[in-house]
């Protein structure tokens, strides 16, 4: 765990002052502790085991189940009271919701999954510069395309946002306009994809619905088996500020799926 999380709550805005900063990273230390490095985590799964281990629900405080054994969170409340199970959510709920801001740290600092909503300024569809690195061939180098993918992945939980799969091995990091540079590796500007549908994707022949995110597929593939995803809802991303941009959706579709003929 690193220690710039301090910081990056401070400078991320979301506490009046400084008071309970001090509080919060004794707390993520316990959970760091408890479940060994949340930074080596985050690399292997983005933190969701962590999470997961972190869900207790309505149904765990009916049924009285009990906590993690090496989580003790305090003010402690005697099991003999009304109220202790109740209390045991909220604590789970607090600590799983930091568990969840340190891994939108860890996306920001070291995913680089940027903190912004998904149609803000910082990525534009129409910025068509071309920063891509030349050589005399040409080849043209996608620098921080692990990382981009390594972004999708974490924004889409592993899995296609078209058909679900989930076997990493298979899924691409999709450009939603063109690659031109770093500056289109932006998250907001990908989808977690499946390597056939990807392909089509770039061919014009499925698209996505910037108003309504239903997936479209061409007419002529009625017969084939990508006529299941025709009309199906996009898979949504982790955050809402992680969702593809409907600017750069628009752009695809005008561009790429409308004007794509057989």
């Amino acid at each position: 765990m690193r220690e710039e999380f301090a910081d990056w709550m401070t400078l991320e805005g979301r506490k009046k002052d400084g008071t309970k900063r001090p509080t919060q990273m004794q707390d993520i230390r316990k959970i760091d502790r408890v479940f060994g490095d949340l930074d080596k985590h985050y690399e292997i799964d983005g933190l969701q085991s962590v999470v997961a281990k972190l869900t207790y629900s309505n149904e765990d405080v009916e049924n009285r189940r009990e906590y993690y054994s090496e989580m003790k969170f305090k003010p402690q409340v005697p099991k003999s009271d009304p109220g202790h199970f109740r209390r045991l959510k909220r604590n789970f709920d607090n600590a799983r919701s930091l568990v969840e801001r340190y891994r939108r740290f860890c996306a920001a600092t070291v995913g680089e999954i940027p903190e912004i909503a998904a149609d803000a300024d910082t990525f534009d569809p129409k910025n068509n510069t071309d920063d891509r690195e030349k050589f005399p061939q040409p080849i043209f180098v996608r620098r921080g395309q692990e990382q981009f993918r390594k972004a999708l992945c974490l924004a889409y939980c592993n899995a296609c946002a078209i058909s679900g799969c989930d076997v990493l091995d298979v899924l691409e990091a999709a450009h939603i306009t063109p690659y031109l540079g770093r500056h289109t590796n932006h998250v907001t500007n990908g989808l977690l994809l499946r390597a056939d549908l990807h392909i089509l994707f770039d061919c014009g022949l499925i698209s996505v619905d910037p108003d309504s995110f239903a997936v479209l597929v061409k007419p002529w593939l009625r017969d084939s088996v990508y006529w299941d995803f025709n009309s199906k809802p996009l898979r949504s991303a982790l955050q809402n500020d992680l969702a593809p941009s409907r600017k750069a959706l628009r752009l695809h579709r005008a561009e790429v799926y409308d004007v794509r003929t057989r």
